[in-house]
């Protein structure tokens, strides 16, 4: 749905936002992209809780969440997002290993 309302703005000639309301919100791995043709920025209004999923099996990359070829991003409305480092930080063998894998970021 988040996807849904990103592509919806970025497409937009108007004054786009994309609002995260109040809640909890389990978003994955997830890429924002550009480039967005309109003249204003894009307005990322998180007023909720966005969790992480606490399977590291389930992303591909080191990123959780990227914006990329995005002119002008905003982001605001005083929400959360929230990585759940504490249930990551167990996986995470880069002081011991040379061949650790990054936890996503």
């Amino acid at each position: 749905a988040v996807l849904d309302a990103w592509n919806a703005a970025c497409a937009s000639n108007g004054r786009p936002r994309v609002v995260i309301p109040p809640g909890t919100f389990l978003i994955g791995q997830t890429k924002f992209e550009g480039p967005c043709p309109g003249a204003y920025p894009i307005v990322v209004e998180v007023k909720g809780k966005v969790i992480a999923p606490t399977d590291l099996s389930q992303f591909s990359s080191d990123d959780w969440i990227s914006f990329s070829k995005v002119h002008g991003l905003v982001l605001t409305g005083g929400g959360v997002f929230d990585g759940r480092g504490s249930s990551a930080w167990p996986s995470n063998d880069c002081l011991t290993s040379a061949n650790c894998k990054l936890l996503p970021t």
